[in-house]
């Protein structure tokens, strides 16, 4: 993407993927980083990186996200993820409010995809039902920590939910990957085509008086 002529980027790709790349290194190293910043900062980027994600699927769509938007739901959720550590919520708490924050950013990009203006292609269809499915997939996981949580419950507790929740998110890590690049880069092919077919309708008109 930073190869690309400015104006042919996606710059909501590029925020999203890096800040979720900084998210996970955080979540990561949980055991020997203070929590102070590995909960509020960790859980915090990578909610933000989604909903940038988010906004880079309305880019390709068709619609514009406005500063104020994007700028406001970053501090909301920065704000959220930060008062985890003073108001001592505990693992489930937290599950369940990460996983409500980012089912409903997927559950908005899906209808970004699927109800945007634009061409439906299958590409866009296939990513647009992705992320409805992997909303679906949080309301499970929030329904299992709220009702059945198992003893001692953590982030990367083995369970078939856990499973099941970062698989199919690392399965969409890739597909989102790979799939918003090439809708960006046939957004950038047909306008493409456009100014050629206006330069050679220029071209033309000279020739036919």
């Amino acid at each position: 993407q930073l190869r690309e002529p400015h104006t042919a980027r996606n710059p909501y790709w590029i925020a999203g993927k890096l800040l979720q790349c900084l998210g996970w290194i955080l979540l990561a190293g949980r055991n020997d980083l203070p929590t102070v910043i590995v909960v509020p900062f960790g859980n915090g980027a990578i909610l933000c990186g989604l909903a940038y994600e988010c906004w880079a699927m309305f880019r390709i769509s068709g619609r514009t996200v406005s500063r104020a938007l994007h700028g406001f739901t970053t501090a909301g959720i920065l704000l959220i993820c930060i008062l985890f550590v003073p108001l001592s919520l505990s693992t489930v708490q937290r599950i369940i409010i990460t996983s409500a924050l980012s089912g409903g950013i997927f559950a908005l990009s899906g209808w970004a995809m699927l109800y945007g203006p634009g061409e439906k292609s299958l590409l866009r269809r296939y990513l647009g039902w992705n992320m409805w499915l992997m909303t679906v997939i949080q309301c499970l996981r929030i329904a299992w920590s709220a009702l059945a949580p198992p003893e001692g419950i953590h982030l990367f507790t083995a369970s078939l939910a856990q499973t099941l929740t970062f698989g199919w998110y690392f399965y969409i890590v890739l597909t989102n990957g790979f799939g918003l690049l090439l809708l960006t880069r046939q957004a950038t092919d047909r306008e493409l085509y456009r100014v050629m077919g206006e330069q050679e309708a220029t071209i033309a008109e000279p020739r036919r008086q």
